[in-house]
């Protein structure tokens, strides 16, 4: 069952706030998601120390299901996470970086290995693609330029197998046509042919 750890004004003097679990804010909120083997595997090991520390710790265990909880099964604080995360941070070298932005990279990744948006959009929960789209939407140009560099790959490919005498007149009809097309311009730099359209590219 899904949870999340909602934080309330406590009414003891002592205490600013307690957290309470709640049902998660929408329904795209309870959602399966696939995750890596490495992952998985991570998740197995990390369950099977959970279980050792819940024998150790004996009666005194508080049995709430949690993933990830303290030595006692409790809920882990805010604070104690971020803090364990910036210790791994610094022990990686890495720069400082919220914990939320591991959102970001993961999804930035995917992007920017060629990952479909709408793949994307349903592993983070955005209830529509153009939110997707526009909170990534720095990496999607360079998304664009790859698909033309491999469509003009595919053409080339299409158009050597042709007999000359077609491509002639295919050329020349496109010439006709003041059409620019990027796989009859072999000897054109890839990173050029996202320039061409109808006329002559800048």
């Amino acid at each position: 069952m899904l949870r999340v750890l909602t934080r309330v004004p406590a009414k003891m003097p002592e205490r600013q706030h307690v957290y309470v679990e709640a049902e998660t804010k929408t329904k795209n909120s309870r959602r399966s998601v696939i995750i890596t083997p490495f992952a998985l595997e991570a998740l197995k090991e990390h369950r099977v120390r959970q279980l050792e520390a819940k024998l150790k710790t004996g009666a005194s265990w508080q049995e709430h299901d949690y993933v990830f909880c303290t030595l006692h099964g409790t809920h882990l604080g805010p604070n104690h996470v971020v803090e364990e995360f910036n210790l791994l941070l610094k022990q990686a070298e890495l720069p400082d970086i919220r914990f939320h932005d591991l959102r970001h990279s993961a999804a930035t990744l995917l992007l920017s290995l060629g990952i479909h948006p709408k793949v994307v959009q349903e592993l983070l929960g955005h209830t529509q693609i153009s939110i997707t789209k526009d909170v990534y939407s720095h990496v999607l140009p360079g998304m664009q330029q790859d698909a033309m560099g491999e469509l003009n790959e595919a053409l080339m490919q299409l158009y050597s197998a042709v007999h000359p005498l077609v491509r002639l007149h295919l050329r020349l009809f496109l010439q006709s046509q003041k059409v620019a097309c990027p796989f009859l311009h072999p000897h054109i730099p890839r990173h050029k042919l996202c320039r061409f359209a109808r006329g002559h590219p800048e």
